[in-house]
């Protein structure tokens, strides 16, 4: 069973108001795709705000077959913060951690744990929420005594987060200045196979995830 009893979630406030409810609408999309399509079929999404309260867009990332494509993908879906000049942005990423020895650290130890990561953001500041989980019979199992919060901003994101995402995350909140406007990138993202929605709420009770 989800909750969130063992994080404090006020710390993400600062990026957006209600952040438990946001996160419960990623998490109930997560557990419906699970549920439906399997496991490891969570494509990204990312929800950009205008404001504390108010919802810009809601993006779902396309397929990409590697993770070069995937660094571009997740570029592509980042341009439309800075071609708004929003405030801040949420995203959502299933993620596989492999912890590290100590003694050893060009050393993997096979002990990798599959997570949900919400990655909050916005120019000033950024955190991240890690969500361990295990999927029996296409139902998922939170473990939510491992939940943790990472901030970016001053921690080390490689205790966390294995890769360059933290790194394009603080690139992309730090353009100077929009590359496109919106209307190119809503253009761009229907021809390369982007899903994306326009809320009329503060929050959603789950994003709506299209399947293409």
């Amino acid at each position: 069973m989800f909750t969130l009893k063992n994080i404090n979630v006020k710390q993400f406030e600062e990026f957006v108001n209600n952040p438990d409810k946001h996160i419960e609408s990623f998490v109930s999309t997560f557990e419906d795709t699970v549920e439906k399509i399997g496991a490891d079929t969570f494509a990204p999404m990312l929800t950009i705000f205008s404001d504390l309260d108010n919802i810009e867009i809601t993006i779902q990332c396309r397929e990409y077959e590697d993770k070069d494509e995937m660094y571009k993908s997740l570029n592509e879906m980042l341009q439309f913060y800075s071609a708004t000049e929003a405030h801040s942005f949420i995203f959502a990423m299933d993620i596989r951690q492999t912890t590290y020895s100590q003694k050893n650290p060009g050393t993997k130890v096979e002990s990798p744990t599959d997570a949900l990561s919400l990655t909050f953001a916005s120019e000033d500041s950024s955190g991240m929420l890690i969500m361990p989980y295990e999927v029996i019979d296409n139902k998922v199992i939170w473990n939510s005594d491992k939940f943790d919060v990472s901030t970016l901003a001053n921690d080390d994101p490689s205790k966390t987060y294995q890769g360059e995402i933290a790194e394009l995350f603080y690139l992309m909140t730090h353009l100077n200045g929009p590359l496109f406007t919106p209307a190119q990138l809503l253009n761009y993202y229907n021809f390369k196979g982007y899903n994306f929605i326009f809320p009329s709420e503060s929050h959603l009770e789950r994003i709506i995830k299209v399947q293409i």
